[in-house]
């Protein structure tokens, strides 16, 4: 009976320590997988921070222009106005 229970006792042990090597497994591919995962997410962070910032300088730029036309053809209409 002593016999018995220590195998059993034995078999208990070595069932635990699979699990425990399975947690272990599954802990250290799901840390793999969040570690390989970050550069893709940092990826679409920054590119699509950057669209944003490229289109906001697109339209600060294309206002800018915008004003320095309606500027320059004022002064062209003004220059033109005194030859005439």
């Amino acid at each position: 009976a002593e016999l018995q229970r220590q195998e059993e006792e034995k078999k208990a042990e070595e069932e635990r320590l699979a699990a425990e090597k399975l947690e272990v497994d599954r802990q250290e591919a799901l840390k793999r997988e969040y570690v390989e995962a970050i550069p893709e997410v940092i990826h679409e962070k920054v590119h699509s921070v950057l669209e944003q910032k490229m289109a906001e300088m697109k339209a600060n730029v294309e206002e800018t222009f915008a004003k320095q036309e309606e500027s320059l053809l004022a002064k062209i209409a003004e220059l033109e106005g005194k030859q005439a």
